[in-house]
């Protein structure tokens, strides 16, 4: 397995994306709509090649493995904002152990409103939140039937949105959830990862908590504000 690619291979394992380019240099990515490609070349003269003649017009976010890369998207589409993060993969055939009593379930859509204003990271989510909710990829951790916190997947199959509820937290709630998504994706036959912003501490040493281990390659998200 390898560890710095396995958001592009897991994106098309599970066919949220397609291959527009392929090569001994590496590969250029894109979702379905167009909307984001990702790309592992280093080559900066060839990835350079490669965009200038693949991206789809539509294209407001990349995702690439290096600093060099990311200069060249900013420069290429005049992209305005760029997120540096690592990338964690859970690598263990089973999931971490975590207590099965807490109630976890997919997220009901009248939770949404309350979920959606406690993630910032994506500015106003509540759309973003009802679909992943609709298509049951946004689960809800519940205590006395209260929404205490919550965790979810992003378009490209990333485990994110991961937030407890102020009142809720320091009870063991987030590595709870990250385990319980790391075992959904187990029983499916996926490989669980997720991308960590740099400077996030607690994130970090939740990982390593959880067994997840930290690719080489970082990942940079480059997008248009």
């Amino acid at each position: 397995m390898n560890l710095n690619l396995i958001d592009q291979t897991e994106l098309l394992r599970r066919e949220h994306g397609r291959t527009l380019y392929e090569g001994a240099e590496g590969s250029v990515l894109c979702s379905p709509d167009g909307r984001t490609v990702f790309s592992d070349i280093l080559d900066i003269p060839r990835l350079r090649t490669l965009l200038q003649a693949l991206t789809p017009p539509q294209t407001d976010t990349f995702s690439v493995k290096s600093a060099q890369a990311a200069d060249l998207v900013t420069e290429l589409f005049g992209m305005t904002g760029r997120t540096d993060c690592a990338q964690w993969v859970y690598c263990r055939d089973a999931a971490p152990d975590f207590d099965r009593s807490i109630d976890i379930h997919p997220m009901p859509r009248e939770d949404v409103p309350l979920a959606a204003p406690h993630y910032g990271l994506l500015g106003d989510c509540t759309e973003f939140f009802y679909e992943q909710s609709a298509a049951g990829r946004l689960f809800g951790l519940y205590e006395g039937g209260r929404l205490a916190g919550f965790i979810g997947l992003h378009h490209e199959g990333s485990m994110g949105m991961l937030e407890i509820l102020p009142e809720f937290r320091r009870r063991g709630y987030g590595f709870a959830l990250e385990a319980f998504l790391i075992d959904w994706h187990l029983q499916r036959g996926w490989v669980p990862w997720c991308h960590v912003i740099d400077g996030n501490d607690a994130s970090t040493a939740l990982q390593k908590k959880l067994g997840m281990t930290r690719a080489d390659w970082p990942d940079i998200w480059v997008f248009r504000d």
